[in-house]
């Protein structure tokens, strides 16, 4: 089971772009008596949707310091968590919206927190991707 999956079937409320690449979503159940929270954060991602790259970390303006929405995934619905060969991590939404998040060693180094978890206000897990094998 994937850490995430107590928070599928919540809908996103807020989400916006941070310092460099973070990536915040907000979100709650539909009656507001649960919430959540996804920070993306030493890691590169993109926001697909019907089949098309919307928004990259990697196509962000350099130097910015304003906090930019994300309206493609606003009032979206988390429906499913996949880890692909723990390197990538694929979180889908309702109406054919997906957000890809991978490692990105070269930048954060291996084993960065990629993503923290936040439920009801407290944080209940940080998630890295294992540290690959040495043969």
């Amino acid at each position: 089971m994937e850490p995430i999956e107590p928070l599928i079937g919540f809908q996103v409320m807020d989400a916006w772009i941070g310092v460099g690449t973070f990536l915040v979503l907000d979100l709650a159940t539909s009656d507001s008596m649960q919430t959540g929270k996804l920070w993306i954060y030493l890691a590169d991602w993109a926001i697909m949707a019907r089949g098309e790259e919307v928004r990259a970390s990697e196509t962000l303006p350099e130097n910015r310091e304003e906090r930019l929405p994300v309206d493609e995934l606003i009032g979206r619905h988390l429906t499913a968590a996949t880890r692909l060969d723990d390197e990538e991590l694929h979180l889908e939404f309702s109406q054919d919206a997906r957000l890809e998040i991978w490692e990105n060693r070269t930048a954060y180094g291996v084993g960065a927190e990629l993503l923290h978890i936040f439920r009801d206000g407290e944080k209940t897990v940080t998630l890295t991707f294992p540290q690959p094998s040495i043969h």
